[in-house]
């Protein structure tokens, strides 16, 4: 996504919807809202980890994308080193493995609007 000036995002959710507890990554992109706990961008991903070729989140103070890859780390290219609650990412996958982005506890809170 490219824009000249800093997008609006319009999400119209269910006020009565429970934030989802998994979701079913793409090939391709899939933009997800972490519903875990600041965690590092490795230990969030789990067994998903296999599938997973990149991690994108904007950095709107600085005006950049962050971004993780499998083994950047060892290359020193990694900017993205955590997920904090309630950001948006961007995930490139190979496959279409399903990722648990919230833990039991905050997937049953009937409080929490939906991302």
């Amino acid at each position: 996504i490219a824009a000249g000036s800093a997008p609006t995002w319009r999400v119209e959710v269910d006020a009565d919807a429970v934030a989802p507890a998994t979701v079913r990554l793409t090939r391709g992109f899939t933009f997800i809202t972490w519903r875990g706990a600041r965690a590092s961008v490795g230990d969030a991903l789990g067994a998903v980890a296999s599938a997973v070729t990149a991690v994108y989140a904007w950095d709107a103070a600085s005006q950049r994308w962050l971004s993780w890859f499998p083994g950047g780390a060892a290359l020193g290219v990694n900017t993205l080193a955590n997920l904090q609650p309630d950001g948006i990412y961007a995930i490139a996958a190979t496959g279409t493995p399903t990722w648990r982005v919230a833990p039991a506890e905050v997937a049953n809170e009937e409080q929490r609007p939906a991302c």
